[in-house]
């Protein structure tokens, strides 16, 4: 079962770009204070990759940044978890920051906001 990400909520007043590694034509600018709808190369949505640990990182993870450089967050799903959703403040593997509700539910949304100036990633189900 696979997560879908349809949209990415960006709070934080600073301009971003999204970098799928797994699929680039996922790539897209995520907008300052506002929803950017992932559509992905085929217009509907993109997959949040499977990675089970910091192995397949390099490989098999999504990477949002600031245009200034001031943040970064990825993000991943765990396939030997229920694909739980994981995310680091960092472009980098972790296991920092699980989404325990994210298990087993497929479609969600993403939202980056700045938590005493550093970036937080809040999962929603679609």
């Amino acid at each position: 079962m696979a997560h879908i990400l349809y949209a990415v909520a960006n709070a934080t007043g600073m301009s971003a770009y999204l970098d799928s590694i797994e699929h680039s034509e996922d790539d897209c600018a995520i907008a300052a204070l506002g929803v950017t709808h992932t559509g992905g190369g085929d217009n509907n949505w993109i997959f949040l990759p499977d990675c089970s640990d910091s192995r397949y990182w390099a490989d098999h993870h999504i990477t949002i940044k600031a245009d200034n450089g001031a943040w970064v967050v990825s993000f991943w799903v765990n396939d030997d978890e229920g694909q739980t959703l994981y995310w680091s403040d960092f472009n980098g593997y972790s296991t920092e920051h699980p989404v325990p509700e994210s298990k087993d539910v497929t479609d969600c949304t993403l939202m980056i906001v700045l938590e005493n100036g550093s970036p937080k990633v809040i999962w929603r189900p679609w």
